[in-house]
């Protein structure tokens, strides 16, 4: 996939953002937004238990999750989001600045990917895009 193809595969992707870090979440927001997500389409929220919360009420197509969260860490809302939803699960992404997450096996189970903060746009864009190649025929 290429930038040519980002619009028309993420701008209706409804994307759930969790991090308890304000500025965390917006950079995430703009991130999406920069990559043509409809910015209506984005949901922010700041803790593991609120995320599972919006998760039960709306189906998204990816979740963008720090790992370290209040209430309910990354992991634990990944496993029950995934529980929920099993084959229509969204997406989970890990988002995080934890440098070691990729040696944690639970994490690694637990995600479709993992994305390193701080991380460039490209980087960004090529992680989600990767994450919806993995459902080439649903594009």
């Amino acid at each position: 996939m290429t930038l040519v193809q980002t619009p028309s595969i993420l701008h209706s992707k409804k994307i759930l953002v969790v991090d308890a870090k304000e500025d965390n979440a917006l950079l995430s927001k703009k991130n999406l937004e920069n990559l043509w997500v409809d910015k209506e389409n984005i949901t922010i929220v700041k803790d593991g238990l609120e995320a599972l919360e919006a998760a039960k009420k709306q189906l998204f197509d990816v979740i963008i999750t720090e790992i370290q969260l209040p209430g309910m860490d990354g992991a634990q809302l990944s496993e029950t989001v995934r529980t929920i939803y099993q084959e229509k699960s969204p997406k989970m992404v890990v988002y995080t600045a934890n440098q070691f997450v990729e040696e944690i096996p639970k994490i690694n189970k637990s995600f479709d990917t993992i994305i390193l903060k701080p991380s460039s746009r490209a980087n960004f864009e090529e992680k989600l895009l990767e994450v919806f190649a993995m459902d080439n025929d649903k594009i």
